[in-house]
């Protein structure tokens, strides 16, 4: 499941924390249920919102996606390293910018998709990661999450409505091992007017 050459270290550096130094297991979930129900990537426009390490990106580009990873300048380092140290084939599928939802940036282009692992685990961030799909073109946006405040998903949830995305499906994914914490999916939709 690990892509070769993958560097994940933790290593706090300047403009990010640790956590973009991680392969994240609610990531590797969002993978699997990906290349279950949708196994020929090929073509698909993927926008990835907090990269981390580029291993979401790389499988999802190994199977033919053409993904556009985005992370905060702290994480952009590592992120480029990952995605240059695969085969030309899965790298030359990937583009990487610095995103920070916090600035109101919009990266040019449009998806078939917006994928995310693990980026419900501060409150704070919310409001920045809604506004920040908003500002992008896709008709759906998934994000994987491990629980860690039981009220998160209500919260996220409410606010995603009030935003104008609409909630379609909510799905309990499993238990990490490592944690005990409940790994759940969100896919939203953007409201018809």
């Amino acid at each position: 499941m690990f892509a070769p050459g993958i560097r994940q270290d933790g290593i706090r550096t300047l403009g990010t924390d640790d956590t973009s130094g991680w392969i994240w297991y609610s990531g590797q979930l969002l993978n699997e249920v990906l290349a279950l129900r949708v196994p020929n990537m090929a073509g698909l426009r993927v926008l990835e919102l907090g990269s981390g390490t580029g291993w979401l990106a790389i499988q999802l580009a190994s199977r033919g996606a053409r993904v556009t990873a985005t992370d905060q300048v702290g994480a952009s380092q590592r992120l480029l390293q990952n995605v240059f140290s695969q085969a030309p084939k899965i790298a030359a599928n990937i583009e990487v910018h610095i995103l920070d939802w916090t600035i109101p940036k919009r990266i040019e282009g449009s998806w078939d998709l917006i994928v995310a692992s693990d980026t419900l685990y501060l409150q704070e961030s919310y409001v920045p990661l809604l506004e920040t799909i908003l500002r992008h073109d896709a008709p759906k946006t998934i994000l994987a999450y491990e629980q860690r405040k039981p009220y998160e998903e209500q919260v996220f949830s409410l606010l995603a409505s009030q935003y104008g995305l609409y909630v379609s499906a909510y799905e309990e994914l499993a238990i990490n091992p490592s944690t005990h914490n409940l790994v759940y999916m969100i896919t939203m939709e953007k409201m018809k007017l």
